[in-house]
């Protein structure tokens, strides 16, 4: 699938584990703006959220300390916050 491609893109790079956060942060956030787009066809706004995990993943794997685990938190609970608001909406 075109979207675990993408996802992977870049995984076995050598790159510092800043810009790995960086990566996997702007990653989580196109998806999550994908889900919560209206304008967005209805599966693709599904599959991005039955992927979003993947970033959410990759971060946790490279969290080493107190602030990039708040962090991952953070995008936890922001994704737990925004889709209350579309649940409906990627329900139907």
């Amino acid at each position: 699938m075109l979207i675990k491609l993408w996802l992977s893109l870049g995984q076995s790079d050598d790159l510092p584990t800043i810009n790995l956060r960086e990566r996997y942060t702007a990653q989580f956030y196109l998806l999550l703006e994908t889900v919560l787009d209206d304008l967005v066809p209805i599966h693709w706004r599904r599959t991005c959220l039955d992927n979003i995990y993947l970033p959410l993943s990759s971060l946790k794997k490279v969290a080493s300390d107190d602030k990039s685990e708040q962090h991952l938190q953070h995008l936890f609970h922001e994704l737990a916050v925004s889709t209350r608001y579309v649940e409906k909406s990627l329900s139907s």
